[in-house]
C-alpha cells in the first residue's frame, strides 16, 4: 500500500509499498504535537497534516489528528450501483468520521489493508 505523511504546510513524504506494521508505526510515532502546534501558531496559510493511505483497488483512508487524542477521518471507496436501475457500475463514495480516539485509528488502519471496509464504515 502507498503511505504518505501530509505535514501542515503543505509539503509531505510518501512512501510505497509499506505493510501494515508500518503504517502503524508511522502514525503512531510522527511527532503530531509539533504539527498540531505549528497550526495554531503560524499566521500563514496551513492545512491539516495527517497520514493517508491508498490501497490498490484506489481506496483512500485519510487520519488527521485534531488534538493528542483524537483524530477526524476521510475514507473514499467504491461501491457498485446501477446506472438507470439495471447497469452496473463502479463510483467513489466517501465517508467521513468526525473524531476518533488514537486507538481507533490504528484499528482503522488494519482495516483498511485488510480491505475490512464494512469495519470502516461502522465507526462513527
Amino acid at each position: 500500500m502507498d503511505m504518505w505523511i501530509q505535514l501542515h504546510d503543505f509539503s509531505s513524504s510518501e512512501k510505497n509499498d509499506v505493510n501494515v506494521e508500518q503504517a502503524k508505526e508511522a502514525f503512531s510515532t510522527f511527532d503530531w504535537k509539533s504539527e498540531i502546534d505549528a497550526v495554531n501558531q503560524t499566521k500563514e496559510d496551513t492545512c491539516d497534516a495527517g497520514i493517508g493511505l491508498v490501497a490498490p483497488d484506489h481506496s483512500i483512508l485519510h487520519i488527521c489528528p485534531i488534538d493528542l487524542n483524537s483524530c477526524y477521518v476521510f475514507y473514499s471507496y467504491k461501491t457498485s450501483t446501477k446506472l438507470l436501475g439495471f447497469i452496473p457500475i463502479k463510483r467513489m463514495k466517501d465517508h467521513w468520521i468526525e473524531s476518533v480516539t488514537f486507538s481507533e485509528a490504528l484499528k482503522l488502519i488494519e482495516s483498511h489493508f485488510n480491505g475490512n471496509q464494512e469495519a470502516i464504515l461502522k465507526m462513527h
